[in-house]
């Protein structure tokens, strides 16, 4: 039995690890879209545009 105890306990922290790992990349990645989606175009478009001019 302690056999076949050792592989599930093995496993589990794998798989128990994994799932925060993604949630927590999507917490950080989906607001930042979301924000980004929710703005106008003229906003980016003026971000672009100062962010050429102070390249120059």
């Amino acid at each position: 039995r302690q056999s076949l105890g050792v592989p599930p306990q093995v496993k589990g922290p794998f798989q128990v690890v994994r799932p925060p790992l993604r949630t927590s990349v999507n917490s950080y990645t989906l607001p930042i879209l979301q924000y980004i989606r929710a703005l106008p175009l003229e906003v980016i478009t003026n971000a672009f545009q100062i962010s050429l001019e102070e390249a120059r």
